[in-house]
């Protein structure tokens, strides 16, 4: 059975302003299915989580497992007088500096490129404003950025253990990530820690169970991992639509 959590510190926030007030003081914010409710509705919401059916395999992953299942897509965030314009930049690799995910080496990591129809979907794009609105909002400027978007299905099979982070407790090299819980069925786990710096203690611990529960962090002064998940019935999975934003 996964173990349980001792109780620590969950920051979260009710509004954009509450939650850009953790970010920019503590490092970390954590937004519930309320707060981003309003931005995938009805038919909009339903192709949003569509589209992680069928995802294929991360063949990145280490000793050949095959747990998860990937597409990443970027776009170009241009500031305008209220809000960014996006625009979608060609298929790129994935890289990650060695120092900071030792697990992969450093080496560019192809990974099936989202469908242009789903970087254009409204929800999608309502849910990038969204977090660049955030961050404009605890830089205290609105600066161009650089979107990357990982679609993430983690998959755990009857009675199994999987990690959805492998490399354990890190950061990525981005300036800002949001992770948004698309959906999770018949598992257990998936705890989010964040750290401040090297702390032992995590200054935050919360756990995506409802879509569109979400972890905003500021990947420059915090570090961050997830528990395994465990399949409570058959198979469980755990979709997780990340953002990286890149200021420049």
């Amino acid at each position: 059975m996964a173990a349980r959590e001792s109780p620590t510190p969950t920051r979260t926030a009710a509004t954009l302003q509450a939650a850009a007030d953790l970010l920019s003081g503590e490092g970390a914010a954590v937004l519930e299915r309320a707060s981003l409710s309003a931005l995938a509705p009805g038919r909009a919401w339903s192709e949003l989580a569509e589209a992680w059916e069928g995802l294929p395999l991360d063949e990145h992953l280490p000793r050949g497992a095959a747990f998860r299942f990937r597409r990443f897509g970027r776009l170009a965030a241009r500031p305008m007088d209220d809000g960014y314009r996006l625009q979608p930049l060609p298929s790129a690799p994935f890289q990650q500096s060695a120092e900071l995910i030792p697990l992969y080496r450093g080496k560019a990591r192809d990974f099936a490129p989202i469908h242009a129809r789903t970087l254009s979907a409204p929800a999608v794009r309502a849910l990038v404003g969204y977090d660049l609105e955030l961050v404009t909002m605890a830089e205290g400027r609105r600066p161009p950025c650089q979107v990357g978007l990982h679609m993430v299905r983690v998959i755990a099979a009857s009675d199994e253990q999987v990690a959805p982070a492998p490399e354990g407790r890190h950061r990525d090299g981005h300036s800002y990530i949001a992770m948004h819980l698309i959906g999770r069925r018949n598992c257990t786990g998936g705890i989010s820690r964040v750290y401040q710096g090297r702390a032992p203690q995590p200054c935050l611990v919360t756990t995506m169970r409802e879509p569109l529960d979400t972890v905003v962090i500021d990947d420059c002064r915090v570090e961050h991992e997830v528990s395994p998940i465990q399949s409570t019935l058959g198979r469980g999975e755990r979709d997780i639509l990340l953002v990286d934003i890149d200021l420049e």
